[in-house]
């Protein structure tokens, strides 16, 4: 009864089960798949926070809780540091 009350969380976890073994059949070294993963979320972070700004600026959107002018600068700001490191992090990786 449990698992047809929760299809979704218990089928990530025998997914993520099979990908784990498929991995180390594979011969893959997880700690380098840590760190690629981690990179690859360092990529997508700016985007994301991009969009979150965005969105979260709109007054068409959120109304009377809309970001104000110096949140939304706090947002970009980060949003540069965060693709400076990214960028940082990639050119690392070549030299």
């Amino acid at each position: 009864n449990t698992f047809s009350q929760a299809r979704a969380f218990y089928g990530v976890i025998i997914v993520s089960v099979i990908v784990g073994l498929g991995i180390n059949f594979l011969g893959i070294d997880p700690i380098k798949a840590l760190i690629y993963s981690a990179v690859l979320n360092g990529l997508i972070a700016p985007i994301m926070i991009y969009f979150i700004i965005d969105l979260s600026s709109k007054e068409k959107i959120m109304g009377q809780f809309k970001n104000s002018t110096l949140y939304k600068t706090l947002g970009w700001i980060i949003m540069i540091v965060m693709f400076v490191a990214s960028i940082a992090t990639i050119v690392s990786f070549f030299f």
